[in-house]
């Protein structure tokens, strides 16, 4: 055992070093305003960091989000590198290259589990494959990009590092409780208490992690087969009570963190049936990206119409699941890593639909595992397959299989430090996105802002017309072009922009201040008085400071 578990380390610390080095070119990388503004560089919460700063992390919804651990993570760089980029994107690297250190101890263990059923696998070599093939797509796979190249994505790195110590902790409990088909008594199993304390870590991190405690009921199905019978069942239902209310308390706690940043969308914006439509079509997209991973983007506009492209993945995913329960008596890992692959999505699949994205690579980060795993099934059992061969053809045919091994690793490699070079600044990030999808509204709109930041106004006002064109009914884009004009001086143009947003918006804070300062502008001082009001009222700090302002200045004009 003590070789085997020394076999397992071995390797997984070198392709997490391998990993580790692939990702070098992200040290070069800045900081994009793809939310790195607001996470990082100008969130005053987080510096200077201190017990401030925690109490803060826990107690306030921000960005839309309850993500604790998260902005700790992020304070504690700031105060190690300030706002040194290097510093953070290092620690997302070394959080992925641990990740895929544990993916490769998790899918050994799992696969040595589930050995008992598949001959092929009885194989110690035969395991490490399996395993060694999942840890190296998690780790260089271009999807994965998104997750770690992006500095704001430490939610992903963070709760994937505390999910995967959970389902290993949880692996040797049912290991040690195998054939105990009552409860009591296990909750004070070391391994239980270590699992259920990781996956309250991962909540604290990102709330992605509420759908451990089904992952965990499928797991003990298979391959832990734990549960037989109904009694089994009831069994191991009432040992995930913990971690179901943990899940619940997180459920809850991120819809009114949401519901707080406007970012959900309600059922009149986007019917039930349209978001199951796309849901089914996301789900075998990301499938295609795995096996195909090309037109890779930062943001993926929501379809508003459904078409007959939607067909052909909803077939797919029908026959994928009629498939999976067909063999389900024969052999369960089918329906357990098909189970596991659309509970984990079902979050980010969009039934709750959270911003205007219908997908985004990063939510691939954990749920890829299921996959990649079956690629590793299959990697090991094209091994077996060159082993059994002829004595004159064992030696050509595992040179051959070695040679297409490595192809893979370089093809992805290649493609992955790509990717990484897309994420270098703002303008490299939207200028690829809309080099990808021309149509792309948000794309114009993310790199105008960065060209407004930069005081490249003439280059802003272009893509925000360009943005507004493709999303005429975005109102935040419609306030950045009102902002654009009335920074060049085009006063009655910047009006109209603002009218339009607020039309769209009528609680649109920004838009209404801004169209205050031209009010103002214009000698229209109680017009500009009640604008700066409302916006004061919706929570706008810079039109309260600007009410002030002006009441003071018409006191002082009536004495």
């Amino acid at each position: 055992m003590k070789k085997i578990v020394k076999a397992d380390l071995i390797v997984a610390i070198i392709v997490a070093v391998g990993v580790f080095c692939i990702y070098l070119p992200a040290l070069q990388n800045g900081f994009t305003n793809f939310d790195d503004n607001g996470y990082v560089t100008e969130n005053d919460h987080i510096r200077p960091f201190g017990a401030v700063t925690v109490l803060w992390a826990f107690t306030q919804f921000y960005a839309g989000n309850w993500h604790p651990l998260t902005w700790i993570s992020h304070g504690i760089d700031v105060a190690l590198w300030d706002l040194n980029p290097i510093g953070h994107h290092l620690s997302n690297n070394i959080l992925h290259a641990l990740n895929t250190f544990l993916v490769i101890l998790l899918m050994a263990r799992l696969t040595r589990i589930a050995a008992s059923k598949f001959p092929v696998l009885r194989n110690e070599r035969a395991v490490l494959i399996a395993a060694a093939t999942t840890g190296i797509l998690f780790g260089i796979h271009p999807l994965h990009v998104e997750s770690v190249a992006w500095v704001s994505e430490r939610k992903d790195l963070l709760c994937g590092l505390f999910f995967l110590l959970s389902l290993i902790a949880y692996a040797g409990y049912a290991e040690a409780v195998h054939d105990d088909e009552s409860p009591s008594g296990n909750y004070r199993n070391k391994n239980y208490l270590l699992a259920l304390l990781f996956f309250f870590l991962a909540i604290l991190s990102k709330p992605m992690a509420v759908t451990l405690p089904i992952i965990l009921l499928i797991l003990d199905w298979y391959p832990f087969d734990r549960v037989r019978t109904l009694a089994t069942v009831k069994s191991a239902l009432v040992e995930k009570i913990p971690f179901l209310l943990i899940s619940l308390a997180s459920a809850v706690i991120t819809i009114l963190a949401q519901r707080s940043g406007g970012a959900l969308a309600s059922l009149v914006q986007i019917p039930f049936v349209h978001r199951l439509f796309v849901s089914i079509k996301v789900v075998i997209l990301y499938l295609g990206k795995m096996a195909l991973p090309i037109h890779l983007v930062p943001f993926y506009p929501y379809p508003r119409m459904l078409s007959a492209d939607f067909l052909l993945p909803i077939f797919f995913a029908i026959a994928i699941s009629i498939a999976a329960f067909r063999v389900a008596q024969k052999n369960r890992l089918w329906l357990a890593v098909w189970g596991i692959y659309v509970i984990m999505l079902l979050p980010v699949i969009g039934i709750v639909q959270v911003g205007g994205q219908s997908m985004a690579d990063r939510y691939t980060y954990l749920p890829s595992i299921g996959p990649f795993f079956l690629a590793g099934l299959g990697a090991s059992r094209l091994y077996q397959k060159c082993r059994g061969a002829r004595d004159r053809l064992v030696l050509p045919l595992s040179l051959l299989c070695v040679a297409a091994g490595v192809l893979v690793i370089l093809a992805l490699s290649v493609r992955t430090i790509e990717q990484i070079g897309i994420w270098k600044n703002s303008v490299t990030l939207w200028s690829y996105a809309i080099e990808k999808d021309p149509d792309n509204g948000q794309a114009y709109n993310q790199r105008g802002l960065h060209y407004g930041h930069a005081g490249e106004f003439d280059k802003a006002l272009e893509d925000f017309q360009k943005a507004a064109q493709f999303s005429p009914r975005d109102y935040n884009i419609r306030n950045s072009l009102g902002v654009t004009l009335h920074r060049l001086g085009n006063y009655v143009k910047a009006m109209e922009e603002y009218n339009i947003s607020i039309e769209i918006n009528p609680n649109n804070a920004d838009a209404i201040g801004n169209r205050a300062l031209i009010y103002l502008k214009a000698g229209d001082v109680q017009s500009a008085l009640i604008d700066f009001e409302r916006s004061c009222e919706l929570g706008l700090a810079s039109s309260c400071q600007k009410l002030r302002e002006l009441k003071a200045r018409m006191e002082d004009r009536g004495r």
